[in-house]
């Protein structure tokens, strides 16, 4: 198995598979940065793919895994089902249709999902939410809010929400929800959200949700 495998299939590899995202930056995953709107105590980011570069996947065989949330420490990516599988960026110069979205603090990310995409990764998720949702012009669009500011779980959850709601608005396409992950909802644990795009067009995506001591994910397709 390699992570070609988990780049054609993340379902079947997530639930077979201890897989997690690393902080990945935009810049190394072929992403520039297109606009940038400032609020009270958090920003938005709206990011674009940057052709020739593209996004690129390899496994991390070296990274130590620091679950600040949980306090756990020294979980060495090894080989095998019962190690951890941790996904890094790669410069690209050929289209793997890979969309991914990055994550900033206090701020929420946003994405539109080409046409040409396959497959649609989140960074990793202790806390954030994602929504997904369709712009009035047909396009696909994702979202990353982070809000550390504020502890207390379901308020946390509503602010998102809304300042999601507003890096929607901003955009002015009409964006309707269609999906989201929200911590204690979706997810409980360290997680990650992706997506798959059927050979009819068709997306789907999951949220995989990823257990300290257990073997692999638990993957859940979202509502």
């Amino acid at each position: 198995m390699s992570v070609q495998d988990f780049i054609n299939d993340p379902e079947s590899y997530s639930k077979s598979h201890k897989v997690k995202f690393g902080n990945i930056g935009p810049e190394i995953a072929g992403l520039r940065l297109r606009n940038r709107v400032k609020y009270q105590g958090w920003s938005s980011y709206q990011y674009e793919r940057c052709p020739p570069y593209y996004t690129n996947f390899a496994f991390d065989g070296d990274t130590v895994f620091d679950d600040v949330v949980n306090n756990i420490q020294g979980w060495h990516v090894q080989l095998g089902r019962q190690a951890w599988h941790t996904v890094t960026a790669i410069p690209g110069w050929q289209d793997k249709g890979i969309c991914y979205l990055p994550w900033e603090e206090d701020a929420v990310t946003c994405i539109q999902i080409p046409s040409s995409a396959k497959t649609f990764f989140t960074g990793p998720l202790t806390g954030c939410s994602v929504h997904i949702g369709d712009g009035s012009d047909g396009s696909l669009w994702a979202f990353h809010a982070n809000r550390n500011g504020i502890e207390e779980r379901h308020r946390n959850a509503a602010v998102k929400q809304a300042m999601t709601a507003m890096t929607s608005t901003s955009l002015g396409l009409g964006i309707r929800g269609r999906h989201a992950a929200i911590k204690g909802t979706h997810y409980d644990n360290l997680a990650f959200v992706f997506g798959k795009k059927s050979w009819r067009g068709r997306w789907t995506f999951y949220v995989a949700d990823i257990p300290i001591a257990g073997a692999r994910c638990t993957v859940t397709a979202l509502p």
